[in-house]
């Protein structure tokens, strides 16, 4: 009975440390007030909207969108976020299997109503420069709008920013679009892999939408609603290494493949301190930087499922029939 105390104290203990966690995981799905994205998944936005384009021409949302369209929201006076935005999709651009102008467009609006066709036309000028491969001009559309427009179009796609003297603070994000206006996808950060842009691409077109992200993540990682950048949850994560001790010793279990567990708590050490890199995705990382550290996102999920099934999933059912066995034996 002293034990069954003690382990539901340290049960307790933990989940009370993980509580606010939770709570705060869930909130960092919804942006901080006037800051973030309220994801409008399977949504239209209004075809109506004014715009004007980088030659001072007066065009539609609606007479753009007549494939599947990946949609930025900027402003063309950042020197930081938003040009590592374009800068970063240029070369996201360069490697899609996915042809320009013929599977897809993109267009680029600025949220600063003071911005105009001047300030696009540099902006287009100079991340159409950067795309080494043949790309018809009237695929990637820098734009902007007035305020009323902006405001529209902000708000159908869920998009919160808000003004911070000259400047802005606002996320980092691509909203992909089907031929219809249906938003199909959500791509967070400065960076996306050219593979998930491309299956986002072929998800617009077949008018299907796409998670966000695998909901198996969420566990171990939150979303930062300002930059969209993946943080991990030391406290949960903490906690599930500690219950992972505390069941078997308390409950007085033979724990299944102890030894596997120890190496693999050590791999979870060595392949975790490589993981960092993946929340540099919103720096402006390279393509090949991004994909290895991917990779070690990825790896780890293996020593910590062999740690999940081997300490707390079957260590109760197979430590008694280990404990049978080593009482027949004796």
């Amino acid at each position: 009975m002293r034990n069954f105390t003690v382990l539901l104290i340290a049960l307790f203990a933990v989940l009370g440390a993980s509580a606010p966690l939770a709570a705060g995981d869930r909130a960092s799905f919804e942006p901080a007030e006037g800051l973030g994205v309220f994801e409008r998944l399977g949504g239209s936005v209004p075809r109506d909207i004014a715009l004007r384009d980088s030659e001072g021409g007066k065009t539609t949302l609606g007479e753009l969108l007549t494939k599947p369209t990946i949609l930025s929201l900027q402003y063309f006076g950042c020197s930081g976020l938003c040009r590592d935005v374009s800068s970063n999709l240029a070369s996201t651009l360069d490697a899609l299997h996915a042809e320009p102008g013929r599977d897809y467009n993109v267009i680029t609006v600025s949220f600063n109503e003071n911005d105009g066709p001047q300030e696009a036309a540099v902006r287009r000028r100079g991340a159409l420069n950067a795309i080494r491969r043949p790309f018809p001009a009237q695929a990637w559309r820098f734009l902007t709008a007035d305020a009323a427009s902006i405001k529209r179009l902000a708000g159908a796609i869920g998009f919160k920013f808000q003004k911070a003297g000259a400047a802005f603070k606002h996320p980092a994000l691509l909203a992909v679009l089907s031929g219809e206006g249906r938003i199909t996808r959500y791509l967070y950060g400065a960076q996306n892999l050219p593979a998930d842009v491309d299956m986002a691409i072929a998800e617009a077109a077949a008018g299907t939408t796409g998670p966000t992200n695998p909901k198996a993540l969420l566990f171990c990682y939150s979303r930062d609603p300002a930059s969209g950048a993946y943080i991990i949850n030391v406290l949960r994560v903490t906690g599930l290494s500690i219950l992972a001790e505390i069941i078997p010793v308390f409950a007085r279990r033979v724990i299944f493949g102890y030894k596997a567990i120890a190496y693999s708590s050590l791999a979870i050490a060595g392949v975790g301190s490589l993981v960092w890199g993946h929340h540099m995705f919103v720096s402006g990382s390279s393509y090949a930087s991004s994909v290895i550290f991917s990779l070690f996102t990825f790896l780890v999920a293996v020593p910590s499922a062999i740690k999940i099934f081997s300490g707390v999933l079957r260590g109760g059912a197979l430590g008694d029939a280990r404990e049978g066995e080593g009482r027949a034996g004796g």
